[in-house]
């Protein structure tokens, strides 16, 4: 069976690269103290499907960074630089929930005994 364009399109748009948000995030945060850590929610642009979807992010010198741009090399022009942040929350449709800096990382995983979410 031949698949064509259309359709390629139509599942790798409902596809979103799943992974290590909430640990990647934290490291990051580990390593760079004056950033913040965000847990809230996403939404797979271009998707038929408005499911909002969990999700870790940092925001950093005006950037937001997460595994999927940083690590997975999902992200367009944007893959292993961060998307400027009003860029990031109006593609993704993205919602902060909680925001983390660097005491409030420590303190998540301490009282939580895992990396996130944590709200």
């Amino acid at each position: 069976m031949k698949i064509t364009e259309s359709q390629l399109r139509s599942i790798v748009t409902e596809v979103i690269a799943c992974g290590d948000c909430y640990r990647w995030a934290w490291k990051y945060v580990l390593k760079h103290d004056d950033a913040i850590m965000v847990h809230g929610t996403i939404q797979q642009p271009f998707s038929s499907d408005k499911k909002k979807i969990n999700h870790a992010w940092v925001e950093h010198n005006g950037k937001v960074m997460d595994w999927q741009t940083m690590e997975a090399m999902y992200g367009g022009i944007y893959q292993g630089k961060g998307y400027p942040s009003d860029v990031f929350y109006e593609t993704w449709s993205a919602i902060a929930e909680k925001e983390y800096d660097f005491d409030g990382i420590l303190e998540g995983l301490k009282n939580n005994g895992h990396y996130g979410p944590w709200h």
